[in-house]
Formats: structure tokens, sequence, C-alpha cells
């Protein structure tokens, strides 16, 4: 959604890809919980709950069916993670390597060495993301991981930059840092199935993002005004 908003070419194809993108993530939900719901009675006696999409393809659709829904869950798995990490790699060289390492050196970096950077990063972050994935080895157990660092760190620094007309960057920044040392605090004594991560991530997000903008004499106006 987040991608609808800040690409669109306009303010109507922003607002109706949205919408849109919202209506599908209802379906797609509701479609989930009816596998879901539909193999736990059909098999109680499943395991690994992890397992049910698995079985119930494999179990009660045909040959053919089961190969392309297999395919295509395979498909939306890897574009998720390619997009994710090619993103990441990418924020990763403007907002951190040109800024603090090189700073600025981007306008006498040529065309190769930047691709070539970027490419390291997205090895670096790849390598990341099979490490933790082989370290959780649980899909609910990431799915709970990453809602909490979305929703605990990035929730106010982003809707700030839409409600207030002037503030600091550098809020958001320290923001980030103070909700992510407390959602990762929560998450170690409380455990990933709790909401307390979250709701401890927005609350010092808040009190950090108020108080460097209250402190900071530097703001910039809000780019969404």
């Amino acid at each position: 959604m987040w991608q609808r908003i800040f690409t669109a070419k306009n303010e109507k194809v922003s607002k109706t890809g949205t919408v849109c993108a919202g209506v599908y993530s209802v379906f797609y939900a509701l479609a989930t919980v009816v596998i879901g719901m539909s193999v736990f009675v059909l098999l109680p006696h499943l395991d690994n709950p992890q397992n049910a999409f698995v079985v119930g393809v494999s179990t009660f659709l045909p040959v053919g069916v089961r190969g392309l829904i297999l395919a295509a869950a395979m498909a939306a798995t890897m574009s998720v993670s390619s997009g994710t990490i090619l993103a990441s790699s990418t924020i990763l060289y403007n907002d951190l390597y040109l800024r603090f390492v090189r700073k600025g050196a981007a306008q006498g970096t040529s065309h190769l060495r930047e691709v070539t950077i970027t490419r390291l990063f997205a090895l670096l972050i790849g390598v990341v993301v099979m490490v933790c994935s082989l370290w959780i080895n649980d899909v609910l157990v990431g799915i709970d991981i990453c809602y909490g660092y979305l929703s605990g760190c990035v929730f106010v620094p982003l809707v700030a930059s839409f409600a207030l007309k002037r503030f600091s960057p550098k809020a958001g920044l320290y923001a980030l840092g103070a909700s992510t040392v407390a959602v990762t605090g929560c998450f170690v004594v409380v455990g990933t199935a709790s909401s307390v991560p979250i709701v401890a991530g927005m609350a010092s997000g808040l009190v950090a993002y108020a108080a460097a903008n209250l402190l900071s004499k530097q703001k910039v106006p809000s780019p969404f005004e």
C-alpha cells in the first residue's frame, strides 16, 4: 500500500491503488482463514499447523491444480523476498552508505560502481535473511517478528510525516532507534506472540519523536502538504 502511495503518478491513482490494495488484503486474509479452518476440520490431527496449506493442497486438490497452486505460492514468496531485498539494498546505499560512509560521493561515482555496491548490499541482506530464516524456522513466529518491527517502529514516524506541517528529519531516526530497542527487548522478555512489543515500540517511538522534534531547530516542511 505504501508503494502505491509514494510511487503513484498522481493523487487519483494513489487513492485508487490504495483502496484496491486494502480490499484485496481483506479478501486475501479471509481466504487464508477459510483455508486454515477447512484443513483443520478435515485434518484435525495435523501435527504442525505450518504445514496446513501444503498438506491441504496435496491432499484435496487434483494433480494439475495442485502444481499450479504450489507454483503460484512459491512465485509469490520469491517475489516478496526479492522485492524486499532489493528495496533494502537501495535504502542502505542511498540513506546510509552515501550519507555516512561516502558522504555524497554519488556524483563522482560511476554507474557501474553504484550497481556493484548495490548488488553487494543485496547479497549481504540475502545472506542475513537466510540466516534469520534458518534460525527462526517458524513461519508464524517470523510473521509476528516482522509485524512487531513494522508496526512498532515505522508507524509513528510515518503518521507524523503526514500529520505535521513541519518536522525534523532526525526525529524520525531517533524514533526508529528507540522503538527498535524497545521492540527487541520486549520480544526477548515476553515473546513474539504478545502485542506488548508493538505497543512498547509505538510508545517509545512517540516519546523519542516528540522530544527530538521539539528540541531540534532544523525542521523541514512536509512533502505531503
